[in-house]
């Protein structure tokens, strides 16, 4: 099955793409779809913006999906020659050709209060401290999420900060020392990812096709999966993690529920919203 990104486009909170996207993964095998949220677009330029950072992933692998309430934005991406699928605009097309209404001014509204801002605060932690960029913000994270490469590290992370909660991922790999700042982290934040070596072999095939590399190199190889998940597994014992995940056995936004579980019964979840 081929991976694909959806990245997810709207000027509000996001709960109605978050709904919609959630039901439609329940459909198919959402390990299989990473999606990147964005939400509070206020700009053309904010928009221009998102698609040249995900300008190097082929169209046929992504899709835009888009929820704008504000038609100057609406129109300006739906010229935009890009896979795209509308979520809102048809409806809000309808009425106002049946109602005549114009809409003068952005319909949106936003309060700004506590919930949303520490929602804001979340989401930029969590792109700044994406994929082990950031060592020296592990100790600052409300979890730490750990895994091999292709785990569902980043969409994960992004659900969870799309709840209040401030994530750190780290990618680990048998010749890489993890950072030292990990073993600074209280082990009740740390959260291990694994899978079955068949599932991480077909989707590493699938990514090197995907990039016209040669499928057998070693990176999708048994031994090499074998060893990164036998690697995996012992660090997780060494850091006494309390919980690790298999995530090819559930969605992401499954896991996504059981770590809020989680959090919520060690008292972890301070800012987080459900």
């Amino acid at each position: 099955m081929i991976s694909a990104t959806i990245i997810a486009l709207t000027d509000t909170a996001g709960d109605v793409m978050d709904a919609i996207l959630l039901e439609a993964m329940k459909i198919y095998l959402s390990n299989a779809v990473d999606i990147i949220p964005f939400q509070f677009i206020s700009s053309k330029e904010k928009i221009k913006a998102i698609m040249n950072r995900y300008s190097n992933i082929p169209d046929n692998e992504k899709i835009y999906v888009h929820a704008f309430m504000n038609k100057e934005l609406r129109d300006y991406i739906r010229k935009k020659p890009v896979p795209q699928h509308d979520v809102i605009g048809p409806l809000l097309d309808v009425i106002e050709e049946t109602t005549q209404a114009q809409q003068d001014e952005p319909i949106t509204r936003h309060q700004l209060n506590d919930a949303y801002f520490d929602r804001i605060e979340a989401i930029e932690f969590t792109v700044n401290n994406d994929d082990g960029k950031n060592p020296s913000g592990l100790v600052d994270a409300d979890i730490v999420l750990l895994g091999v490469s292709r785990t569902g590290k980043t969409p994960l992370s992004m659900i969870l900060a799309n709840r209040n909660v401030r994530v750190a991922n780290l990618p680990i790999m048998p010749e890489a020392d993890v950072p030292y700042e990990l073993y600074h982290v209280d082990h009740d934040k740390i959260i291990g990812l694994m899978t079955t070596p068949n599932v991480l072999k077909n989707y590493r095939t699938e990514r090197m096709k995907s990039y016209g590399l040669d499928e057998t190199s070693y990176y999708a190889s048994p031994e090499r999966i074998n060893e990164e998940l036998d690697y995996a597994k012992d660090l997780y014992n060494k850091l006494d993690c309390n919980l690790v995940i298999n995530t090819s056995e559930r969605s992401i936004e499954e896991s996504a529920a059981i770590i809020l579980a989680y959090m919520e019964e060690n008292k972890l979840l301070n800012k987080a919203s459900s």
